[in-house]
């Protein structure tokens, strides 16, 4: 079986963003997620408090003369990056900071690939497999405009992901791949 590397993204209203940064910060630790190795877990770029974003965005619409968001638009996207048992095999081999920096490095080339910035980036060490959790800008501080990343968008930045990936860990070279679309995981 080959490594893979597997991304979701959700758009969020600023009514989600709350629970999405407690989760993150394990303001509340979940029942499946082993307390001991909780203190293992990395803030990279801790989330910031939703009425913050929702005020930027807004500030920032304004500035570009566009209208005002409307209440559930989405101010953000949360995505996680997750790893197969095989591409997880090759990072637990290396220390937990060039852990952090090759996926502070993947989250880097997610975002600027999609035209917006990281404004949070998490990485869980305390549930049964190791994944980051990022949150991404969702509207473009250039235009005020929002980022719009569709299901297609995310295949893409998927695929671009898993190429920075050989390049940090050059022992692993061109072994990493993307994973099969959803549809094709569920029906094998």
């Amino acid at each position: 079986m080959c490594p893979t590397l597997h991304l979701r993204i959700t758009p969020l209203p600023a009514s989600r963003l709350l629970r999405q940064r407690q989760h993150d910060l394990r303001a509340h630790v979940p029942h499946y997620a082993d307390r001991s190795r909780t203190a293992k877990n990395s803030v990279l770029i801790a989330p910031p408090i939703p009425s913050s974003v929702l005020a930027e965005a807004n500030v920032f619409r304004r500035y570009y003369g566009l209208h005002l968001l409307r209440a559930g638009s989405a101010v953000a996207y949360a995505a996680v990056i997750e790893f197969s048992p095989d591409a997880q095999a090759m990072l637990d081999q290396i220390d937990l900071i060039e852990q952090d920096r090759l996926i502070a490095a993947v989250a880097s080339q997610i975002a600027s690939t999609a035209g917006t910035t990281v404004i949070g980036l998490v990485v869980h060490r305390d549930e049964a497999a190791l994944h980051a959790h990022l949150l991404l800008r969702g509207y473009d501080l250039r235009t005020g405009r929002a980022v719009r990343i569709s299901h297609k968008d995310t295949h893409r930045l998927q695929e671009l992901a898993s190429e920075v990936l050989p390049a940090l860990l050059p022992h692993y070279q061109a072994e990493l791949i993307t994973g099969p679309d959803r549809p094709a995981r569920v029906t094998d």
